[in-house]
């Protein structure tokens, strides 16, 4: 999914505002955003989500796709 440091118009279940990581900092995560990329684009790891984050995002995106 998506994830975004622009406040977002649409709420959940469309996007799901989090705090990721040390700054706390709000973050958008757009759970109507599905992306796929190649494992070699990927880089250093820059945070970890809690449990009950990723829980509510999928939460989300059941609810979007039914």
């Amino acid at each position: 999914m998506a994830v975004t440091d622009h406040p977002q118009k649409a709420g959940f279940p469309l996007t799901l505002e989090v705090c990721i990581g040390k700054t706390a900092e709000p973050s958008w995560v757009k759970t109507g955003q599905i992306r796929t990329f190649s494992a070699d684009r990927i880089g250093r790891k820059i945070t970890r989500l809690d449990h009950e984050i990723v829980t509510k995002a999928l939460e989300g995106l059941q609810e979007i796709i039914g």
